[in-house]
């Protein structure tokens, strides 16, 4: 199952917290008064606005560059995941067996370059959120987002943002922030993986020696460096490090072949 999230920074003119008038900024739609829209907004995340330093690597600056004839592993996606994983391998094994990171397009150009912005430390900062937005600030810009609109799968990787939840996200903003003037200069959505049970699925899919991991359920940047430190302890047999997705509760298996998935005893009283 996968949910589109629409996400929006803005460029504040005036970052003074002003009183908060109840009366007044709970009427959501006048909060627009103080908002224009930059021409065009762009669709482009802001940390990515000035282009993407990994775009075309490695062959934009080794343009002979070929891929090895064989590697210990091959990881599909540079994104979180992918990162992660060469990340952990690397940190283990330094040069001793190769993995090879294989993408379609740039890194980080799916839904790991159109998320929520957690991924980066912007410094100073303020981070808080309600049940219906999250926002951070740094500097004079604000960076928040909302909403999980189900797509068909095959929407999947889209980038479609909302006018209308970007409208009311000004308006939740004000509600909460008190009135300032705002200018929105980027708008963009990302598609985020859920399971049925809100697991994400991190191990074997065969039973040998292909592994995946997704379906993180909306808590991406956590469960992919963890997750890909697991795995590469399975690979690497290493035992010395606790591993945080049993497969009881984790395993594909337990959507693939639920009849026969290991599910775990549960524990009555009485």
């Amino acid at each position: 199952m996968a949910v589109s999230r629409a996400f929006v920074t803005t460029h504040t003119r005036n970052t003074q917290h002003q009183p908060v008038e109840w009366g007044v900024v709970r009427r959501w739609p006048d909060a627009l008064q103080n908002a224009t829209f930059s021409q065009p907004v762009s669709r482009t995340p802001y940390w990515l606005a000035n282009g993407n330093p990994l775009a075309n690597y490695p062959w934009q600056n080794q343009p002979d560059a070929t891929l090895p004839e064989s590697a210990e592993v091959v990881v599909i996606g540079a994104g979180f995941t992918g990162g992660a994983l060469a990340y952990h391998w690397a940190k283990a094994l330094s040069t001793e067996k190769q993995m090879v990171v294989l993408e379609m397009d740039d890194p980080a150009s799916g839904a790991s370059g159109r998320n929520a912005g957690e991924g980066k430390s912007l410094k100073p900062n303020v981070t808080f959120s309600t049940s219906t937005i999250f926002m951070r600030r740094f500097g004079t810009h604000l960076h928040f987002g909302s909403d999980e609109t189900r797509i068909p799968d095959r929407q999947i990787g889209r980038n479609q943002p909302s006018r209308f939840i970007t409208k009311y996200l000004i308006g939740e903003l004000h509600r909460v922030c008190g009135w300032f003037p705002l200018r929105v200069t980027h708008e963009w959505s990302g598609t985020v993986g859920f399971t049925y049970d809100e697991y994400p699925i991190v191990g074997l899919m065969d039973g040998q020696r292909q592994f995946i991991i997704a379906g993180m359920s909306g808590s991406g940047s956590a469960v992919s460096f963890n997750a890909a430190r697991c795995i590469c302890n399975r690979i690497l047999g290493n035992t010395s490090e606790s591993d945080d997705y049993p497969e009881a509760y984790f395993s594909p298996t337990r959507l693939l072949s639920p009849e026969s998935h290991c599910w775990p005893e549960v524990e009555r009283e009485g």
